[in-house]
């Protein structure tokens, strides 16, 4: 009887303990396999100077926009964060990838970034080249470089000063860059749009937007210049 028993607690020892293994064996597995997906790809970076101009006060806020074409063959959910540094260790930005703006351009691929990297200390911009790392969820990491030039300031000044203070009794006029005006109400909600090619919008146009000249409805409005390494906002301008 004692020997049965021995032998059946000594059964039932050897039969946890291979269960054990069993599952420490299944983990370890697991883990395997999720250090083992593919790792992200960089096809391709944009990047652009944001000028952010406050009417009343005169001021310009500095941001860096960028977007990247990130692939994932196991999922964009799989992406983990971006870390984006310029080339000399001197600041770098640390994003997580819930948190930025998705894209989707005309060939319906997926762009992933940010348009509001604000510069260390409310300093100027910073030009040079920059180093992109973006990491999925199991560390592996793709890179890439890319270079944000320098601008002509005097020339996006000039840009801001033909805005002009009051777009609604002078209008816009901008030589040969495209603008769009976004007019809003008093309670944030837009209420009309319109863009020119040419740069020129007549204070007529800008008047008749949402009724503006009878009604006073509106009470500011943004303007947006766009180019392919400098955006401008410019707002708001009181309109009531």
């Amino acid at each position: 009887m004692r020997f049965f028993f021995e032998r059946g607690a000594t059964m039932a020892l050897i039969t946890r303990y291979y269960s054990r293994l069993l599952v420490v064996f299944s983990l370890i597995l697991a883990g395997f396999s999720a250090c083992t997906g593919s790792a992200p790809t960089i096809s391709s970076v944009r990047n652009a100077l944001v000028l952010y101009h406050g009417p009343e006060t005169g001021t310009i806020d500095y941001r860096l926009s960028v977007f990247a074409q990130v692939r994932d063959e196991d999922g964009y959910e799989d992406l983990a964060e971006w870390v984006l540094t310029d080339a000399e260790n001197r600041f770098s930005w640390r994003i997580p990838a819930d948190t930025l703006e998705t894209r989707l351009s005309e060939d319906g691929r997926m762009w992933f970034g940010s348009t509001m990297l604000a510069f260390p200390y409310g300093s100027d911009p910073v030009f040079g080249t920059y180093e992109l790392k973006v990491r999925d969820l199991a560390g592996l990491t793709a890179e890439t470089r890319f270079d944000v030039f320098s601008l002509e300031f005097a020339e996006a000044l000039s840009l801001i000063e033909n805005i002009g203070q009051s777009p609604l009794d002078s209008g816009i006029e901008l030589a040969s860059d495209s603008i769009e005006l976004r007019v809003y109400g008093s309670d944030g909600s837009l209420i009309d749009q319109v863009r020119s090619s040419d740069g020129v919008i007549e204070a007529a146009r800008i008047q008749s937007l949402a009724g503006v000249a009878d009604t006073g409805s509106v009470s500011f409005i943004y303007a947006y210049v766009e180019r392919s390494d400098l955006w401008i906002v410019s707002g708001p301008h009181r309109m009531d």
